[in-house]
């Protein structure tokens, strides 16, 4: 097999292996690193799409590109950058090569109205409810609460991506945390954005002021170069979703499946 194709936040990605098939040395790496991609992304495989958003060739370079960062310390460049089409060497790891999907999502979110997230999220009533803040504020835990009654689709991180007139949830192939999420292509309308505020009391409060959002929103987003490409795609969302709310959180499952029931119904 010497093209494998992906569909993440519905881009087409191809994976094409240009190496070789005459070494065995390079076919038995191939196999393995082809087996533990399979495995790890394998609810974002399809069949050859009539359109490819973008393209990633994996080959045997005749050396490894070295870079120096700031402090001194040297690494290797894990990719070679052209317009709609990456270059990567077989020889690196499986969470390197995560690195490299994680730009091309972002490469292509940038032109499509998009951006990834920090964010737990729920499957509820078909529509997904993200949960954000910092790291230690209860997101995760929201999420295990809500487990036994709604299909929790993200662990740490979530894509938001505008199509159409409205705004779309997908899961990350990536696991994070928690291996059992599921994480899969499907696509959900964004149900609300909520941040976690740690307290002992119970309640829901729905913003009404969207300016003060923006921070918030910005300040959770993952990005792998500059931040500034993807400003307006927030700005835009913040300006004109809805849905924004702060959750004064105490761990209770059943007042929190119940909050959520409530909310769900007026959305």
């Amino acid at each position: 097999m010497n093209e494998l194709y992906l569909e993440i936040a519905e881009f087409r990605i191809a994976i094409r292996f240009k190496i070789d098939m005459k070494e065995d040395t390079y076919l038995f790496i191939k196999k393995n690193f082809e087996d533990d991609m399979v495995f790890s992304l394998r609810n974002f495989f399809i069949e050859k799409p009539n359109k490819i958003d973008f393209t990633v060739d994996i080959i045997i370079p005749d050396s490894i590109e070295t870079k120096v960062d700031e402090s001194g310390s040297m690494y290797a460049k894990l990719f070679s950058a052209h317009k709609n089409h990456y270059t990567v060497p077989l020889q690196i790891s499986q969470s390197q090569f995560r690195m490299v999907l994680l730009n091309v999502i972002h490469k292509l979110l940038a032109k499509h109205n998009g951006f990834v997230m920090h964010s737990s999220a729920a499957a509820i009533g078909g529509k997904a409810y993200l949960f954000l803040g910092e790291s230690g504020a209860g997101k995760s835990t929201t999420a295990r609460l809500l487990s036994r009654n709604y299909p929790i689709v993200g662990d740490d991180s979530g894509i938001i991506r505008k199509k159409g007139r409205k705004y779309y949830f997908y899961s990350t192939p990536f696991i994070e945390k928690v291996p059992w999420i599921r994480r899969e292509r499907d696509r959900f309308p964004v149900g609300g954005l909520v941040f976690h505020k740690k307290d002992n009391s119970f309640r829901l409060e729905k913003v009404t002021n969207n300016k003060s959002i923006l921070d918030k929103v910005v300040n959770q987003l993952i990005v792998t170069d500059s931040v500034d490409s993807f400003v307006p795609h927030v700005f835009e969302f913040v300006s004109k979703f809805d849905d924004f709310y702060f959750l004064h959180f105490a761990k209770d499952e059943n007042k929190l499946v119940e909050l959520f029931k409530k909310i769900n119904e007026k959305n």
